[in-house]
């Protein structure tokens, strides 16, 4: 017979056992558009004007295909990078 005050850690026992993890590291995320995010961010959420001066501030390491994106973009929209 189980102690009351047991019972709690025997169902963490037996719910660990009988579940498995989900295999996180074995799936994939699909690959990034950063080309079309960088669109978005620049002509549609910002709406970037020509020769309007735009301030950029980014960790380089991080993310560095969308910064690139992102300049390239600006550079399009005949933006000036400060």
């Amino acid at each position: 017979m189980l102690m009351r005050a047991s019972l709690p850690f025997f169902l963490a026992g037996v719910l660990a056992v009988g579940t498995q993890a989900p295999d996180i590291a074995s799936k994939t995320l699909p690959p990034i558009d950063f080309a079309r995010w960088a669109r978005f961010v620049v002509r549609d959420f910002f709406a970037v004007q020509p020769y309007e001066r735009v301030v950029l501030m980014a960790d380089p390491s991080y993310y560095p295909e969308l910064l690139d994106a992102i300049r390239a973009e600006l550079l399009e929209a005949k933006a000036v990078e400060l």
